[in-house]
């Protein structure tokens, strides 16, 4: 992801562009690489890229098997 942040910074003309403006194209990027999970009613996750995992499906794999993005935990869960 480096590269690629490093890509976005090369290519913007970042000197006319606001700091908010460079901070959400950022943080636009890095969500594009999440896959977020969260538990359901039933104790399963479910992630999303639309698959569902058992409850006992550890998320310390790091990146979701059905889609290879980063697995990132819903808040509070």
């Amino acid at each position: 992801m480096e590269d690629e942040i490093a890509n976005l910074i090369g290519y913007w003309d970042w000197e006319n562009k606001t700091a908010n403006q460079c901070a959400a194209a950022i943080l636009s990027l890095i969500d594009g690489q999440r896959c977020e999970w969260e538990h359901d009613s039933e104790g399963d996750w479910r992630t999303g890229c639309k698959a569902w995992f058992a409850y006992d499906y550890s998320t310390e794999d790091s990146f979701c098997p059905c889609c290879g993005k980063r697995i990132e935990v819903k808040d509070g869960q």
